[in-house]
């Protein structure tokens, strides 16, 4: 039904195949094939024998010049029997397997070379189809997925090469002819299938077929092989705050509204229900309660139903794996890859809250569902004058300004689904009891979010516990041994055991020192070469400024005899080779390639080697004291149900999760679900089992660990150096658009000059402009007898007068009748800054004094802040009409 069918997957496919590295990969793969098929004019690839007879007598005759004796119209079986006609077509058929093998080998062999999109097609359908199918065999699978990639993506453009920009010359029909040939016979092969009756006189290629198509079928998986988008781009959480460029994509309104559309009538499809999705993994609400229940029986914490109180999900998980049945899944793996935790109004879809209406709830959802609520339904008018016009659409974080925890697939989910907990309890109980409402809104406490920031934290410590348990365990281990864990750690600690402990000890100390030197000479050796590299590029950059210092002093040929003295000296100082910048000191610079005695500096300390701080705390404690530290610790494990679990990673790998040979059943569980590849247990009952495995996988992947640490290392350092490109490059535009603010600031305040004269000559206008005998008149008259006049403005009111025009709104502790006795004055001398100063009758008040920035009040009547409160609460005033008061008087 896949291979005959054409549903949106393959229609989809086949579009992205027509992409710019795409048709490249084609043209690279295939442009020599097909010019050898096509500029050899004797190729003839017909595999009918009457075709063949047929041609043989036409070119008899045209050689001839004679009409051929032999008969014109005859079966082809009677073809067959011509000696000629079967010499032909059995040498057409060699020559078509000849054609197809290297058409084979040159697809194998490229591999490496096929854009990851392609193969990423392919091993996202191999996984499809197992999940859908897991009793077909893996080579039905994978006949499927070669006949993807080789009919939907090569076979096209052996076909029709000039419409994939393979070849440019004109085919003729003998040259697609053969071209067809060939492609019908690849198609045989990628999908393991024998020519039929169909194609009877190309039957005698079916064991060829049989043959290869067991190799295009290794072809196939290998194909599959490739890891996951993440690994392959090198993103991760990092990568888009790291980025200067949003990427962009122009679409239609059209195609935005259809894509609207899709997704909202097939939602259910690509994002079910969080809660559906747990019900499908548990098979029922009722295994998730048992789970839950489970646990509360245990801590004596009663039914369910009669408490408000929040309950371990990681403790309730690890009862599963308790259980005798072997069921190895648990409650943070039922929560989905991507799933996105974030608060609601409770008003919303009538959930609750503790304490009543009116509050907020948690909602465990599909990303793509927040934001179809958020952008609500799709239109339906179907005649948009507007449907043709193209925007531009920037990448963007929708959940990035929120208070809302996105749940990856790593170790931090268990610690999310943590907090999480009542969510699912509630989620399962509802669901058992009444009809569940998409979007999952459920009760929680009001602290959610401290609970989740509180989660992550205990198991980020529990976390780092474990690690380090698990090193101390590694320094017993040598020292002495046991049966289990449990049994070394009860067992008595004798004088040997000390001996032996010291002498382990002192051969770590050795390798420390000796790694330490090493270490130590490295760095040092670095440290050179970057002072080496720093100074040449100082010498460098003076050599440039004297070069533009003397281009700009008009000299002739001052540049180029600023790079003869500059290159012709071993040593220049600063001095002598340019003059220092406006408002930078001169610093004498080094030899070029050197530095002074004085200017000598000692390098700085190393970095610390991995693993030294570890090996000097436990060479200051004995042998006792380890194991008692260890034996608390794996106490403290045990009591917290500390669960470590390790997901299967392919960074650095170049592996998948998964391979080939894997059971059915598991490769279709990885398919839907995030697998962890082990999960490790602290519990006394077995021995300490579980640690003991953990430090066995340890020592087994100790290089595929190592491996990726390194892949991580890169991708951090990269990481780092975006970061730092981009910090540098928004504190560039911070301070360019804090330049043009006060330019524009002082534009205003002067009037559109920002000359210190222009705005003094200016106040002075306005001050004679001032009625005399008021307030203003002996504010100001006061101001320039003290030689206190503000550069741009003072101005002194009444309290009784700015509460009657609104802009004070009360001023605690004084009535509205007393407000003619307090005085409030606004002075400006720095663009942009108002100083704010109250007295009462005529004398100032201590504290009474304090700094309004127009950016701060802009910034609350943006934000519809309609009062704000000046002296630590004491004056209330209204944010608009003291934002024009401002305006009126220093700006306008």
């Amino acid at each position: 039904e896949f291979l005959r069918g054409n549903p949106i997957f393959i229609k989809l496919a086949v579009h992205y195949n027509r992409g710019a590295k795409e048709r490249k990969y084609l043209r690279d793969l295939l442009q020599p094939l097909i010019r050898k098929v096509i500029d050899d004019p004797e190729l003839d690839l017909e595999s009918d024998p009457l075709v063949i007879y047929r041609t043989l007598i036409r070119e008899e005759e045209s050689r001839t010049g004679e009409k051929s004796r032999r008969p014109y119209d005859i079966t082809r079986e009677d073809a067959l029997n011509d000696m000629e006609t079967r010499t032909t077509f059995i040498r057409h058929l060699r020559q078509l397997r000849v054609l197809a093998d290297e058409f084979i080998a040159a697809i194998q062999e490229s591999l490496s070379h096929m854009p990851y999109g392609m193969r990423y097609i392919a091993r996202e359908l191999r996984r499809a189809l197992t999940a859908k199918f897991p009793d077909e065999p893996e080579s039905q699978v994978m006949k499927v997925v070669g006949h993807l990639v080789y009919y939907r993506y090569i076979n096209p453009a052996i076909v029709a090469p000039e419409s994939f920009d393979v070849i440019e010359t004109t085919i003729s029909p003998l040259q697609r002819k053969n071209l067809a040939e060939i492609a019908k016979m690849l198609n045989q092969v990628s999908v393991g299938k024998h020519f039929n009756e169909d194609n009877m006189f190309l039957q005698p290629l079916n064991n060829y077929v049989g043959y290869t198509s067991a190799k295009f079928l290794s072809y196939s998986f290998e194909v599959t092989e490739v890891v996951d988008p993440e690994v392959h781009f090198q993103v991760d959480e990092f990568t888009d705050l790291a980025t200067l460029n949003k990427p962009t994509i122009l679409m239609s309104i059209g195609e935005i509204q259809t894509m609207h559309q899709a997704i909202e009538a097939n939602l259910e499809y690509i994002a079910p229900p969080i809660p559906e999705q747990i019900k499908q993994r548990f098979g029922s609400y009722d295994a998730v309660i048992g789970i839950i229940e489970r646990r509360r029986k245990r801590e004596g914490r009663g039914n369910h139903a009669g408490s408000q109180e929040a309950m371990d999900v990681d403790g309730a998980a690890s009862d599963v794996g308790d259980d005798d049945d072997g069921e190895d899944a648990d409650l943070a793996d039922a929560i989905p890859q991507g799933t996105v935790l974030v608060e609601r109004p409770a008003s919303g879809n009538g959930g609750t809250t503790q304490g009543g209406g009116g509050g907020r709830v948690l909602v465990l959802d599909d990303p793509l569902r927040v934001i179809l609520q958020d952008l609500g339904l799709a239109p339906r008018s179907r005649a948009d004058p507007y449907a043709r016009y193209e925007i531009q659409l920037e990448l963007a974080d929708r959940f990035a300004d929120e208070a809302i925890t996105i749940m990856s697939g790593s170790a931090a989910t268990s610690a999310l689904a943590a907090s999480a907990s009542q969510i699912l309890s509630d989620a399962a109980i509802s669901a058992s009891q009444t009809t569940y409402s998409s979007g999952g809104l459920l009760r929680h406490q009001p602290t959610a979010k401290e609970a989740v920031h509180a989660k992550a934290e205990r198991a980020a410590k529990l976390h780092r516990l474990f690690l380090e348990t698990k090193r101390k365990w590694l320094s017993i281990l040598p020292v002495q041994s046991g049966g289990s864990l449990l049994e070394i750690l009860e067992r008595p600690v004798s004088a040997d055991d000390e001996s032996r402990w010291r002498a382990a000890i002192q051969l770590e100390l050795a390798k420390l020192e000796e790694r330490r030197h090493k270490h130590v000479a490295q760095w040092q050796r670095q440290w050179e070469a970057q002072q080496q590299a720093a100074m040449l590029r100082e010498s460098q950059e003076a050599m440039v400024a004297a070069s533009l210092s003397g281009a700009a002093g008009g000299r002739p040929g001052s540049v180029l005899a600023a790079h003869r003295r500059n290159g012709s000296s071993a040593s220049l100082s600063a001095g002598r080779s340019s003059s220092p910048a406006p408002g930078q000191q001169s610093r004498p610079s080094s030899a070029l390639g050197g530095t002074s005695p004085q200017q000598k500096q000692a390098p700085p300390p190393p970095p610390p080697l991995s693993g030294e701080k570890v090996i000097r705390e436990l060479s200051q404690m004995s042998f006792v004291e380890l194991k008692r530290q260890v034996a608390k610790a794996m106490r403290m494990l045990e009591t917290e149900r500390w669960v470590e679990r390790t997901r299967k990673s392919n960074i650095g790998t170049g592996q998948h999760v998964g391979g080939r040979g894997e059971p059915k059943a598991a490769a279709a569980a990885a398919a839907v679900r995030p697998a962890y590849a082990t999960v490790f247990r602290v519990r006394r009952g077995d021995g300490y089992q579980g640690m003991l495995n953990a430090i066995a996988r340890d020592i087994r992947t100790k290089a595929q660990r190592r491996e990726r640490r390194r892949a991580e290392m890169r991708r951090i350092r990269i990481t780092l150096l975006n970061l730092k490109e981009k910090s540098d490059y928004l504190g560039s535009q911070r301070q360019s658009y804090e330049e043009y603010l006060e330019t524009c600031t002082k534009k205003l305040v002067a009037g559109g000059d920002s000359s210190v004269g222009h705005a003094a000559s200016r106040q002075a206008r306005k001050m004679q402009s001032v009625l005399p005998f008021t307030r203003q008149y002996f504010h100001l008259r006061d101001l320039q007898r003290s030689g206190r006049v503000p550069q741009f403005g003072s101005y002194k009111y009444s309290a009784e007068k700015l509460y009657y025009k609104g802009v004070i709104v009360s001023v605690e502790g004084y009535p509205p009748r007393q407000l003619d006795k307090i005085s409030l004055t606004i002075s400006s001398d720095v663009p942009g800054v108002f100083d704010v100063q109250v007295s009462l009758m005529g004398v100032k008040m201590p504290g009474g004094g304090c700094e309004i920035r127009m950016q701060d009040l802009l910034q609350l009547q943006y934000d519809n802040v309609h009062t704000m409160t000046l002296y630590e609460g004491s004056v209330v005033v209204n944010t608009n009409l003291l934002v024009f008061l401002i305006n009126k008087k220093f700006y306008s």
